[in-house]
């Protein structure tokens, strides 16, 4: 135990076990790797520390989606081949924000539909173990879609989705 973890910038009492340091959510092995709490290393490679939590490094892994048309930033709750929650942080900064609508803005409605399909590819990608090089996940329809609150700056979009009905290929979600 480090005694002088105030000069690293912590109260807590830092450990060092077998070549590891450890600053109570962040890891510093001897080979210098760091792993922070959220489940990735300083330089953004996915370190799996719970098998329900899919992390943005492995999002990009999975669907090929990319800025600014990335709308998932993270998943909890993983059931493979049943059920996903889709993270997005809703920021002010978003680009739709600057013409939907200026004075009010909203997330449009058709980005959240999308959201939750790029969710429910998140969970297929994975459940199915699919390499987006190979295969493409396509979007096919929507039905009885309601808004019942507006989606603005700060919000957290928590997009639940479960597999409905699976054939062949083609799965349907609620």
């Amino acid at each position: 135990t480090l005694e002088n973890a105030a000069a690293l910038g912590t109260t807590a009492p830092l450990t060092v076990t077998g070549g590891l340091l450890d600053l109570g959510g962040l890891t510093i092995t001897k080979s210098g790797t760091i792993t922070l709490s959220g489940g990735t290393t300083a330089n953004g490679t996915l370190v799996t520390q719970d098998s329900t939590t899919i992390e943005i490094g492995e999002i990009l892994a999975r669907i090929p989606h990319r800025f600014p048309f990335l709308l998932v930033d993270r998943a909890e709750d993983y059931v493979p081949g049943e059920s996903i929650v889709g993270i997005k942080a809703v920021t002010f900064n978003e680009g739709f924000f600057q013409g939907h609508f200026p004075d009010y803005p909203v997330m449009p409605g058709v980005l959240i539909v999308e959201a939750l399909a790029q969710t429910g590819a998140v969970l297929m990608s994975k459940t199915l173990d699919v390499d987006p090089r190979g295969k493409t996940i396509l979007f096919a329809s929507v039905d009885n879609c309601r808004f019942r609150h507006p989606v603005r700056p700060g919000d957290l979009l928590k997009l639940n989705v479960r597999v409905a009905r699976a054939r062949g290929g083609l799965f349907k979600f609620e």
